[in-house]
């Protein structure tokens, strides 16, 4: 049913993580969390070299205040 030799297959799966790397470098540009330009640099950075792990490792040594207060302004 489905011809997929190994090269396709491998393509498939690069593109599909490089597309997932840039989402989650891309959302902190987009986080309505207030910190300083430098640490959502770095954060958008670990977010592309590690994806979610990274993302989500910088995320939670924000502070839980800075968080809850970015959200509560919308």
């Amino acid at each position: 049913m489905f011809d997929f030799n190994i090269s396709t297959l491998i393509t498939c799966l690069v593109i599909f993580l490089v597309t997932v790397h840039v989402i989650f470098a891309l959302k902190p540009v987009i986080s309505p969390v207030n910190v300083p330009t430098n640490q959502r640099i770095l954060w958008s950075v670990l977010g592309f070299c590690f994806g979610a792990v990274g993302y989500y490792y910088f995320l939670s040594k924000l502070p839980f205040s800075i968080i809850v207060e970015s959200h509560r302004d919308k």
